[in-house]
């Protein structure tokens, strides 16, 4: 009896930067977010024309001003596709 193919998932490590955000929109938006996926994995659509990629093992940048007002976020995580 032949044993079943074995498909593997590909991936790579991406990076999601974002400068100059205004500090309201990482207060209500970015961390909240930030929050919820130190704990869970979750999907990250980078164009509304491709498929979602599925995000896992997330490091998380330090927050920091780029100007008075305006922060620069970003992170790092494993990204499985199709």
């Amino acid at each position: 009896m032949p044993l079943p193919a074995v498909v593997e998932d590909e991936y790579h490590e991406g990076r999601l930067v974002l400068s100059d955000v205004p500090l309201e929109w990482a207060k209500s938006v970015w961390l909240p977010f930030k929050k919820a996926c130190q704990t869970r994995p979750f999907f990250l659509r980078w164009h509304e024309d491709e498929a979602p990629c599925y995000c896992a093992n997330v490091e998380f940048d330090e927050e920091s001003f780029t100007r008075p007002g305006f922060l620069s976020v970003g992170l790092t995580a494993r990204m499985v596709t199709e």
